[in-house]
């Protein structure tokens, strides 16, 4: 059961980013996360997340201004984070303890480096999505900055720092 609802959270994380591999039309299945699923609750600054990154450190990866904030979710390994400013905004990180071996590369996905034992990304405008192994382990960020003027470099490099957080 539990590897069951590892593989669910991993599936939603990357839904979006397996979406972003630039050869998809512009609709998107995923449906935007709404205010009332942000979570209110304090953060505590030395809490440690399930998935690696703290809301501090996603407020250091983004602008002062951006009102980013961690929403709840139900996912063991998995942190969702949003912000709104005139269009959809979300990042989603995990760690799937295992999910290595359930896992095949999306296509579209290409290899990199420095990242885990071997690690993958793909990007397009406005989207980009990244994992990596370790172990037995999968490490994943995903992020959609639709409509902020971030060049699809720009948002592969904020993914690709997300990752990097996991992996710490």
């Amino acid at each position: 059961m539990n590897k069951v609802v590892t593989m669910l959270a991993l599936v939603a994380v990357l839904a979006l980013g397996a979406c972003g591999g630039g050869d998809d039309d512009e609709t998107s299945t995923a449906a935007p996360t709404t205010p009332s699923t942000v979570s209110t609750a304090p953060t505590a600054p030395d809490a440690d997340p399930p998935c690696g990154v703290t809301l501090a450190e996603v407020q250091k990866l983004l602008p002062p201004a951006s009102g980013v904030s961690a929403n709840s979710t139900p996912d063991p390994g998995r942190c969702n984070f949003t912000w709104d400013d005139g269009g959809p905004r979300g990042i989603d990180v995990a760690i799937v303890p295992g999910g290595r071996a359930a896992f095949n590369v999306p296509p579209g996905y290409e290899a990199i480096d420095g990242f885990g034992d071997e690690a993958f990304a793909s990007s397009g405008p406005g989207r980009a999505s990244a994992f990596a192994f370790v172990g037995d382990d999968l490490y994943a960020a995903d992020v959609v900055a639709d409509g902020t003027g971030a060049t699809e470099a720009e948002v592969r490099d904020l993914c690709l720092q997300l990752l990097r957080l996991t992996l710490d």
